[in-house]
Formats: C-alpha cells, sequence, structure tokens
C-alpha cells in the first residue's frame, strides 16, 4: 500500500482547485505499479467561504449568497459498503449497500457545490483491525472527501480498547471495551487525521460553514468534570464565541448518546453533571447535536433545562439546547434551513 500525503496551502475561500496526490520519483518495483497508477486521477476541491459574514464589515455579496446556499451534511455510523451487482461476497463487517448509497449521494451533493463540508460522527469504516476493510472505505468515500472537507470523530470501533491491552504511555478510555478490534485509534488517526492534538486528544473545533462552527469532543475520552478534556472543550467554545460573536452558530458533536431517557450502560455519564449543563446551557443553545442508532429526529436535552449559564439571566420560558439524531450509515442530515 502507497499512502501519499500533502498539503495546500494559500487557498481562496470559494475558489476551484483541481489536483493530483503522488510521487513522480517512487520508482516501479514488483512491489510497485508503474508510475501512471501511483499518481492520482484529478481531483476537484471546492474551497469553502468560511469567514464569518454575519454582522461583518466589508461581507461581500458572494459570500452571504453561498452561506445561504450550501449546507453542512452531519451523519454517525457509516462503514464500508458495496454493490451487490458488483461484488456480492460478504466479509467481515460488511455494511452493505445502504453506506454505499449515503456515499454516492454525498458524492453528488459534492459535485453540486451545495455542501461546504461532511462531518461523521463516530464509527467511520467498521474495520475494527482489517486492513483491507479500511482500504475499501476509503476508496468509496473519496469522490466526496477529495472535493470537500471532510471531518470526523471517534467512536467505540475506532477507539475501544481495554487499558491493560494499550501500549505504554497511551491514555486509557472511558469505556473498558475491544469494541475497536485493537485499533485503538492509531488506524483512523493514520488514514484520516485530523485537527486534533495526538491519537490520546482526539477534540478539536473547526470552521464547516460560513456560519457555523463544530466542536468535537471524544465520547471515548474522560470527559467528565475535572478531565483534561472538558476544560479544553470549554475554552474551544469560549474561544469561538469570543472570535465569531453570538450570532454564530456552534454544533457541539459527540458519538454516544446523552440526556436521554435510557438505563444503558455505554450512554454518556453526564447526567447531574451541572458544570457539563452550564457548558452547554452557556455556548450551545442554538443546537445540540450527537447520535444515536435507532432513528432520526430531534429532541431537548433532558435534565438540563432548568440550569441557567453563568451571568445570563434565566430565559421567561426555559428550553434547553436541542438535539438532533442521526441513525446508523444509511441516513444522513444535511443542514441548511433551520439556521
Amino acid at each position: 500500500m502507497v499512502v501519499n500525503r500533502a498539503s495546500m496551502d494559500q487557498l481562496v475561500p470559494g475558489s476551484v482547485v483541481y489536483y493530483r496526490v503522488g510521487d513522480s520519483a517512487l520508482p516501479a518495483t514488483p512491489q510497485h505499479p508503474p508510475m501512471s497508477d501511483v499518481i492520482s486521477r484529478e481531483h476537484m476541491l471546492r474551497v469553502p467561504m468560511v469567514a464569518p459574514v454575519d454582522g461583518e464589515q466589508g461581507a461581500s455579496v458572494e459570500a452571504r449568497a453561498y452561506a445561504d446556499a450550501v449546507g453542512v451534511v452531519f451523519l454517525a455510523d457509516m462503514g464500508r459498503g458495496n454493490d451487490p451487482a458488483v461484488d456480492s461476497s460478504e466479509t467481515y463487517s460488511e455494511y452493505g449497500y445502504t453506506s454505499l448509497y449515503t456515499a454516492r449521494t454525498l458524492t453528488e451533493y459534492a459535485a453540486s457545490g451545495n455542501t461546504s463540508s461532511t462531518v461523521l460522527i463516530g464509527d467511520v469504516s467498521y474495520a475494527t483491525g482489517f486492513q483491507p476493510v479500511w482500504n475499501e472505505y476509503l476508496r468509496m468515500i473519496e469522490p466526496y472527501a477529495a472535493a470537500v472537507p471532510n471531518f470526523i470523530g471517534l467512536g467505540n470501533h475506532e477507539a475501544c480498547v481495554p487499558t491493560d491491552r494499550l501500549p505504554a504511555g497511551r491514555t486509557g478510555y472511558m469505556y473498558n471495551w475491544t469494541d475497536s478490534g485493537g485499533e485503538c485509534g492509531v488506524s483512523t488517526n493514520f488514514h484520516l487525521p485530523m485537527p486534533w492534538k495526538s491519537v490520546d486528544e482526539t477534540w478539536y473545533s473547526a470552521d464547516v460553514h460560513p456560519r457555523i462552527s463544530v466542536v468535537m469532543m471524544s465520547s471515548e475520552h474522560n470527559y467528565i468534570s475535572g478531565s483534561p478534556q472538558l476544560e479544553q472543550l470549554e475554552q474551544l467554545l469560549a474561544d469561538i464565541r469570543t472570535s465569531k460573536g453570538e450570532k454564530h452558530h456552534i454544533v457541539f458533536l459527540n458519538h454516544r448518546p446523552a440526556y436521554i431517557n435510557s438505563e444503558y450502560y455505554g450512554d454518556m455519564k453526564w447526567s447531574g453533571d451541572q458544570r457539563v449543563a452550564s457548558m452547554l446551557r452557556e455556548f450551545v443553545e442554538p443546537l445540540f447535536r450527537k447520535y444515536v442508532s435507532n432513528s432520526n429526529r430531534t429532541g431537548p436535552c433532558l435534565t438540563i433545562d432548568s440550569i441557567p449559564s453563568p451571568g445570563r439571566a434565566p430565559p421567561s420560558s426555559p428550553h434547553p439546547p436541542t438535539q438532533m439524531f442521526a441513525a446508523m450509515q444509511c441516513h444522513a442530515i444535511r443542514v441548511v434551513s433551520i439556521f
């Protein structure tokens, strides 16, 4: 397997860039194909406009029109799929053609220019230790991931490994499960590196739309009060609010369900944590986005509706942040009009 990495800088917002990836210096050997196969085909990247447009002096008509026209796609639990008309084999963690159809739809969105980015909130390829599954998954998402920015978060099938099986120096996970098949985040970090600090600190923020920033937390690492992650999430949220202003939307993302009527032992352990509730009330009131694997719906964050934000008077009609739930690999939510 040949993995090439390249960086593009000085990109102009709103422009279209045509590019190829490869290494022309790589010699042809029995282990490596000729250059025509090593250099990728030509891709087209649509560079999104991510600068704030509301309330900003000098915002162009084009920037405002772009912000009104494009959306962001949120999905979770994608997996790798195949077309039964082409390949009817059943291999480990075969998620069928539903995820393939999702990939095709995202490719159509990217080609049409109506999507600024895609965001997948955990459970990415379901390779769980089988490298060929990663290869197939990456081939499947290439048409849209090469055309628009593609962001991901870690789920249990990328991260979870019992603490006593982790290499020396690695940070343990909140859930002492075996769901990643031993990957412990390494494969995801290698194939799809994100703007996080390290494989043990997989939380970050990103501008995904002129009016929307996301904060991606890790529901697999320690997230309770006093944890390094929670302190850094609070700082990320505060930085976005300070730099973008009150009109900018912050979408908070995590893989596991929380604040719902459930006693499942794998749900997030946030009930009763007033520091977390205060954080969400302060920064994420426009929209709180998370994943559950049985339906697409919206609903309130239960148990935190009566906790006011610091320095902010309780609203006359108290209401909690809204949650949006995205189900399984065959569903995706494209967010435009609610903003």
